[in-house]
């Protein structure tokens, strides 16, 4: 039986923690309390995680996307990759990192299987890059790392951008540009309430994907929404044109523009949760199930009843009641 909710919404794209670690410190991913980190016997292990993806894709689950945490800090990870890329049914492998340790890791992961790539990064500027992160150095890593990845084959590689009024909004055509020069499809992600107040989140910072068209449309010219998609999210691409060439540029728009009706995803926390949305702290329980000696088809019967409670969409319209209380690093984003 594929995997679907009540809504007849089928999920075939799951995105996997692979750690609630991470290198880097970014203020609307990481709490500014002390945060308690999962303890290494409570992350699912490789050989865990390989048999619950195969589960899932044996209710139609073909994409899997690594997250984190930065996933980059697990160990082997390629033989994770390598593993995932060998189950039957699954046809698409990506990773979201922040690329501060993929120049020496983005050629092993490519032959192990990985794919795609997005990679965050919200400024261009050194020195915000560093203070929005907490890191010192970094900045130039990052950069090494899109390179390498480019020089390893990676068909998709694209660029992750979260918006924050008053932070990152003055670099909006600089990042465009950037992007266009360097050829990597470009995302503006709208600044979500995950993890509410301790992640600093405030109405005041949400910058609308509309008034970011709105802006880069005094300068670029924007054509109309493309209607193919690029990739298995919820991001929705308009065509750019520039230097008399046209360049997709993609917007996801949790917040004023809810695109819930067409969610076709579910997320798996580093310990061995299932999470249907995003948006709702409400999880279950997989890695007590599995360590207790649970058939694939008792794995299968959870995930479809944990699938079958999903909320028809989020309540990011409520602002700070609307909120996850789990931050997006404990998460996976």
């Amino acid at each position: 039986m594929l995997l679907s909710d009540r809504y007849s919404r089928r999920v075939e794209y799951l995105r996997v923690s692979l750690s609630d670690r991470c290198n880097l410190s970014c203020r609307y991913c990481r709490p500014s309390t002390p945060m308690h980190f999962v303890q290494r016997s409570e992350i699912l292990s490789f050989e865990e995680l390989t048999r619950l993806v195969a589960v899932f894709a044996s209710g139609g689950v073909s994409r899997v996307r690594f997250t984190g945490g930065e996933p980059t800090l697990r160990r082997e990870l390629t033989h994770l990759v390598s593993s995932i890329a060998a189950i039957d049914g699954i046809t698409d492998l990506a990773m979201t990192t922040n690329a501060v340790l993929l120049e020496s890791l983005a050629e092993p992961l490519y032959a192990a299987g990985l794919r795609r790539l997005n990679v965050s990064l919200d400024t261009l500027k050194a020195d915000r890059f560093h203070g929005l992160t907490a890191s010192v150095g970094t900045f130039s890593k990052v950069l090494e790392g899109l390179g390498a990845a480019e020089r390893a084959g990676f068909p998709s590689i694209k660029v992750n951008t979260v918006v924050v009024r008053g932070f990152n909004d003055d670099e909006l055509f600089d990042l465009v540009e950037w992007s266009f020069q360097r050829r990597f499809p470009l995302r503006f992600i709208e600044f979500m309430p995950i993890g509410g107040e301790a992640t600093r989140w405030g109405p005041e910072a949400i910058v609308p994907s509309r008034e970011i068209r709105s802006l880069l449309g005094t300068r670029f010219l924007l054509r109309e929404e493309l209607t193919r998609r690029m990739g298995a999210g919820p991001a929705r691409y308009w065509n750019l044109q520039m230097d008399g060439e046209s360049w997709p540029v993609g917007f996801i728009s949790a917040v004023s523009d809810c695109f819930c009706a067409g969610c076709n995803r579910a997320r798996l926390t580093a310990e061995g949760r299932l999470r249907v949305c995003l948006a709702d702290d409400v999880e279950v329980d997989l890695k007590g199930p599995i360590r207790a000696g649970a058939t694939d088809d008792d794995l299968l019967g959870i995930i479809h009843a944990a699938l079958y409670e999903k909320k028809e969409h989020h309540r990011f319209d409520l602002g700070l009641q609307g909120a996850t209380k789990r931050p997006m690093t404990s998460i996976g984003g």
